[in-house]
């Protein structure tokens, strides 16, 4: 029997192994005997869903229920701790370790409860504080995160009183079992509150003093308490009467504010002669910041034995007191009452971009504070994260969380993102699309918005230096290279210093561009004042070199003072309203294939505007100029010539955040009406990019490469901004063809001006997926449906899938193991509202055992992200923990959703092998293997298992399960997986043989898999005769099950029995065996029966049915085909009854056997009988009768 796992859709799953073959039952009688109980085939099936009565009726494993690893799961679940049944709360004194509990009750999967074992995280608690509740941690069974509260008291401790008119509390009944009369005995009170009458309690005659806030959590003692009735001067006090010794005690007490407040009320206690000592003279809690609990203390004397009063009064303004909780102790004990605050650690270094590996420290400012950290951007915890002790190293992009504890107390979480780009050591091979861009000197390159110059055999890059993180004018940088990739830093060409007129204002977008008649270079930039962007001018400088001092020429509107249009320049002197065309973002472009230039410019928040410069080109010629792309409301415009046409790439407007780039063309460039409609380019987001410039590059060849050039922005921290830099694709005689593809490693040949990228495979469109989806509309498909564009020019993209909730899975086959490369995932983004999804991505050849191949919980890039992958693997896995709107950090589940997801591969073909086979030998006709097979485990590769000299040295009697060698790994029954090393002893079972190819540990096929049904066991037999010579027989098989029991009177032929037998009085010998499923007989039982007493008439019981007559018939001699106790039926469960029991097993007193042992499972045959005729209608009970007897009347024939 071969079984073979090719990369098939789906793995096959176990089978149920064949039914037990059918026996026939009828009633076949002895000459001198009646029939003994024994199993049917039915009787067997009927035990599968039916639990057998009497003792130690167990059937465990048949192959009706072999190993289905699903049901052990539910099984395993059902049992799986899911929650603590009821709180776990205890007290401790100050400064010494509570006596957390070893097990603790919970409720499992099944709905059940049981105990459990727990370890708990005490490490770094000290317990020190007095009256604070500290939650401590644990684990339950290694799975379940639980945790216990632990109430800190001081010894000596007289009262806690938990106010709220109840007489249990959690916090009470803790402190009680610590200090009360089954624990020290210093508590002076058994119920946590109480109304006082003779002794102590609160007062409230009437109820006209006091009401009662009930508690919103019992566990906190602040959540509920008593509340003081009037208001003003009206308000009456809380009190309660305390029986206390002369001397010193400390009083504690705590409030909350349960309403608004403010509330200022005053402490005292007043001993039993009047005195009254302070214990605060004013304490406040309100809703307003960090005020809403305190608490109070101090240490007072008490002059004289007796009743003391304990009170809280209005001190001031309107509202009346309220009172949470207080305690009381004996003696002087120091309470600190300041609120419990644990600082929030630094991280160092913090946010920032670096071209080497950090180093990073984590302080907290809390002194014996633990810290945890996390560095795949899940939130730290004391059950998630490392405890930190010492530095560490990171070479990658990461970021890092951290949170301090102090006995439970949790800290805020700082975070530090750190953009960690390494640079090689003999410059960057390829462009780092997207990513921290280092210069020649390691810096990171601070040219945004920018622009690009093609001169005497170097690159030319200028742009804006946000290096301060703002949008005012720090500086222009230019940066030169020879290959696109590893840029030189030359020098900031103009700053706020360069001009009087460039003080407190922006330079944004520079563009640069050289006339060749004047022999000059122009530099220009859209101005604006330094607070706000209502100017819109246009700004220009120029310098006779690239890299000279720049001069500024003038900042402006074109047409000042000659036109004007709704949007007033704030900055124009004149009063007659001829204020010019605003100009915001703008590009500059020179064709490339005669001396024109032209500017190109957002002249509004509708339209652009198409400006010709003046042959110097330091300058626009407005009266030639004529608006385009009227009411489409585009800016940051990007222009280049392609053969015939002139392209021009645009943005939506959408603040620092991204939008769907769009793309027009014309053959006349200098016709208003000439331009075709924008049509779609890149994804919806542009790849998380705005464009800024077309760059041309001319190949050795005589042809052209074109590279859009993008900034994303990052509004937060502009001077992490990055850039997006891509080839685009065209065909130049159809500008409809242009595409603008997410290529993330592409470099350029700077011997031959070509552009080289890797020819990545896109592997999952259009492949099945699963995930939950809220219609279908938006249904799991949609993304990877191959569209990825947004067509709406505003607001929410126009199609996604849009999970049920968050978090959420969605997953796709790839049909067959890939060699994967990366995955681009292009989100949801709605204008205004944009959000970051945190996700994990899981790779799998099974579908079942997943590894995770990348973690970006910590994400915060909004629209457009992609990440390397590595490995090969059939299914991909995106898991989205959480979404988060990137404006105001609020939870937003409602803009979660997916545009586009791109999972590539590399072009060539995985090398993993195709299959895995398992080859095991036939079985019996029965379907079980009675002597022990050898499975083997091959994979196409020709990498085999062992040979069968290895396997010859295995244990004789049992299953050799023999993996492939280094590259396989096998697994039994659903349990781990395990690296094949040597042959595996397998025992006797249903079993499922599981096994996949692995490369480098990762597993690189699908699951093989075999169903192999072992038993190599005997049953066994026990015979039983009671006082009333009822026989029955007992047969057990710990593994294929029991098919039959045979039994032979006398040493006559064997038959197959069907029900327990009522022996008649004459002697007899009575021999039993049991066959079971696998075909396996059991050792012979055999029981010596003395003759008894024979009444003349059988005594008939009222409650037996009718015997049939005549003498049994012989039975044949071929085991099994012939059935005795068909009719007959004792009483369920009577098999076990009687003191003559006759085991046919090893040790018995009166047989002896050599039978293998079982392991436990066992049916009781007469019960099972009972059980399977009672269904039937039948209870008959068969009678072995003398000679010569007659029916009793009233029976049947």
């Amino acid at each position: 029997m071969t079984t073979t796992s090719p990369r098939s859709p789906h793995p096959p799953r176990p089978s149920h192994f064949p039914p037990a073959p059918a026996r026939s039952s009828g009633l076949h009688r002895g000459r001198r005997h009646a029939a003994l109980a024994t199993l049917t085939a039915a009787a067997l099936a009927l035990t599968l869903a039916t639990p057998a009565a009497g003792a130690g009726a167990t059937l465990t494993a048949s192959r009706a229920t072999a190993s289905t690893t699903t049901g052990l799961a539910l099984a395993a679940d059902a049992d799986a701790p899911t929650a603590l049944a009821r709180p776990v709360v205890l007290a401790t004194y100050a400064d010494e370790a509570p006596a957390l509990p070893a097990q603790v009750e919970v409720t499992t999967g099944g709905g059940t409860t049981r105990l459990a074992d727990v370890v708990w995280d005490v490490d770094d608690y000290v317990f020190d504080a007095h009256y604070r509740s500290v939650a401590v941690t644990g684990t339950v069974e290694e799975t379940l995160p639980v945790e216990a509260q632990v109430e800190v008291v001081p010894r000596g401790v007289e009262y806690f009183v938990d106010s709220g008119a109840v007489t249990s509390t959690p916090p009470f009944d803790a402190v009680a079992a610590l200090a009360g009369s089954a624990g020290d005995g210093t508590l002076r009170h058994t119920v946590a509150d109480q109304r006082a009458t003779t002794g102590w309690g609160y007062v409230n005659d009437g109820d006209t003093s006091v009401g009662v806030r009930a508690s919103t959590n019992p566990l906190d003692k602040d959540a509920g308490g008593l509340w003081a009735r009037g208001s003003g001067a009206g308000a009456q006090p809380i009190v309660y009467r305390l029986p206390l010794e002369a001397g010193e005690h400390t009083v504690t007490a705590g409030f909350r504010e349960w309403w608004s407040g403010p509330r200022t009320m005053s402490v005292t206690l007043v001993s039993p002669s009047g005195q009254r000592s302070v214990v605060s003279p004013s304490v406040v809690v309100s809703n307003a910041a960090g005020r809403t609990t305190a608490m109070v203390s101090a240490t007072v004397t008490v002059d004289e034995p007796g009743v003391s009063e304990l009170r809280v009064e209005r001190a001031a303004g309107s509202e009346a007191p309220t009172l949470g909780w207080f305690a009381v102790a004996a003696g002087r004990v120091d309470v600190d009452t300041a609120p419990v605050v644990v600082a929030a650690p630094t991280i160092t270094p913090g946010d920032g971009a670096y071209s080497t590996a950090q180093t990073v420290t984590v302080a907290s400012p809390t002194a014996g504070a633990s810290v945890y950290v996390t560095t795949d951007g899940s939130d730290p915890s004391r059950s998630n994260g490392s405890l930190y002790t010492e530095p560490f190293v990171l070479d990658s992009t990461t970021t890092v969380k951290a949170r301090a504890y102090r006995n439970g107390t949790a800290s805020a979480v700082a975070t530090s993102r750190l953009s960690i780009e390494l640079v090689p050591e003999d410059g960057y091979e390829a462009v780092p699309v997207g990513r921290t861009w280092f210069d020649t000197a390691g810096n990171p390159i601070q040219a945004h918005g920018g622009g690009f110059l093609e001169k005497d055999g170097w690159y030319y890059w200028v742009g804006e230096n946000k290096a301060h993180d703002g949008a005012v004018l720090l500086g222009v940088s230019l940066y030169r290279s020879q290959d696109l990739k590893n840029w030189e830093y030359v020098k900031e060409l103009v700053t706020q210093d360069s001009a009087p007129e460039l003080k407190d204002s922006k330079w944004e977008r520079p563009k640069l561009v050289y006339n060749a008649k004047t022999d000059m270079f122009v530099l220009w930039g859209h101005w604006e004042r330094a607070g706000d962007y209502s100017a819109s001018h246009l700004v220009v400088a120029t310098s006779p070199t690239v890299d000279g001092d720049y001069t500024f020429v003038k900042h402006f509107r074109p047409g000042v003072g000659e036109v004007t249009t709704e949007h007033e320049d704030p900055t124009y002197t004149g009063g007659d309203g001829l204020w010019g065309y605003g100009s915001r973002d703008f590009t500059v472009f020179k064709d490339p294939d005669s001396d024109k230039a032209y500017l190109l410019s957002s002249e509004d928040h509708t339209s652009m505007r198409l400006y010709p410069l003046t042959d110097d080109y330091a300058d626009v010629d407005w009266e030639a100029s004529f608006p385009v792309f009227e009411g489409q409301g585009r800016e940051a415009p990007a222009v280049v010539k392609i053969g015939e046409y002139y392209l021009a790439f645009t943005s939506g407007q959408s603040g620092w955040y991204p939008n769907q780039t769009r793309v027009a063309w014309t053959k006349d460039i200098a016709d208003p009406d000439g331009w075709s409609e924008p049509v779609l380019v890149g994804n919806n987001t542009s790849f998380y990019s705005q464009p800024t410039n077309i760059m041309t590059i001319d190949r050795q060849d005589g042809g052209r490469e074109y590279v859009y050039m993008g900034d994303r922005w990052n509004s937060k921290k502009l001077g992490t901004s990055t850039y997006v830099w891509l080839p685009l694709s065209i065909d130049p005689a159809d500008p409809s063809t242009v595409s603008l593809d997410y290529r993330p490693a592409w470099s350029l040949d700077s011997a031959t001006g070509a552009i080289d990228y890797p020819e990545d495979v896109l592997v999952s469109e259009g492949k099945p997926v699963t995930a939950d989806a809220v219609d279908e509309a938006h249904a799991a498909s949609v993304a990877n449906d191959g569209e990825y564009t947004n067509t709406a020019t505003w607001g929410d993209s126009s199609a996604y899938f849009q999970p049920t909730g968050v978090p959420f899975s969605w997953t796709v086959d790839l049909e067959e193991v890939q060699d994967l490369s990366r995955v681009d995932l292009s989100f949801r983004s709605y204008n205004g509202s944009e959000a970051y999804h945190g996700y994990t991505v899981s790779g799998s050849v099974d579908g079942t055992t997943w590894t995770q191949l990348v973690g970006q919980l910590g994400n915060t890039t909004v629209g457009f992200t992609s990440d390397p992958l590595a490995g090969q693997y059939r299914y991909v896995r995106l898991d989205v923990a959480q979404v988060v709107n990137s404006h105001n950090g609020n939870a937003a589940a409602w803009a979660a959703g997916l545009v586009e997801v791109q999972v590539y591969a590399h072009e060539e073909e995985a090398q993993a092998a195709e299959t895995v086979t398992i080859d095991l030998p036939e079985p019996a006709a029965s379907g079980w293997h009675t002597t022990a097979p050898v499975l083997t485990v091959s994979r196409d590769d020709g990498q085999a298992g062992p040979q069968e000299d290895d396997v010859a040295q295995a244990a004789e009697g049992a299953v050799v399960a023999a993996a492939a060698g280094p590259g396989a790994e096998y697994r039994l029954d659903g349990g781990p997986w395990t690296v094949y090393s040597e042959p595996v002893v397998v025992g006797d079972g249903a079993r499922v043989v599981e096994a996949r190819a692995t490369d480098d540990g990762v597993p690189s096929t699908a699951v093989s898999r075999a169903d192999v049904a072992v038993d190599t066991t005997a049953p066994t037999v026990a015979l039983v005769v009671d006082d009333a010579r009822l026989l029955t027989v007992e047969a057990t098989d710990a593994t294929s099950g029991v098919a039959r029991v045979e039994v032979s009177f006398d040493g006559a032929d064997w038959v197959a029995l069907v029900a327990p037998v009522q022996l008649d009085d004459a002697a007899t010998v009575v021999r039993a065996r049991a066959v079971d499923v696998a075909g396996l007989v059991s050792l012979v039982g055999e029981a010596s029966v003395p003759a008894a007493v024979v009444d003349p008439e059988p005594t008939v019981d009222p409650t037996d049915g009718p015997t049939t007559p005549g003498e049994p018939t012989a039975p044949p001699t071929d085991p099994g085909t012939g059935a005795v106790g068909g009719g007959g039926q004792g009483t369920v469960g009577s098999g076990t009854v009687g003191s003559g029991t006759v085991d046919a097993t090893p040790g018995a007193t009166t047989s002896t056997t050599s039978g293998l042992a079982a392991t436990g499972a066992s049916v009781v045959v007469a019960a099972l009988a009972a059980l399977l005729l009672a269904a039937a209608g039948a209870l008959v009970v068969a009678r072995r009768r003398a000679p010569g007897s007659t029916p009793e009347a009233g029976s049947r024939g």
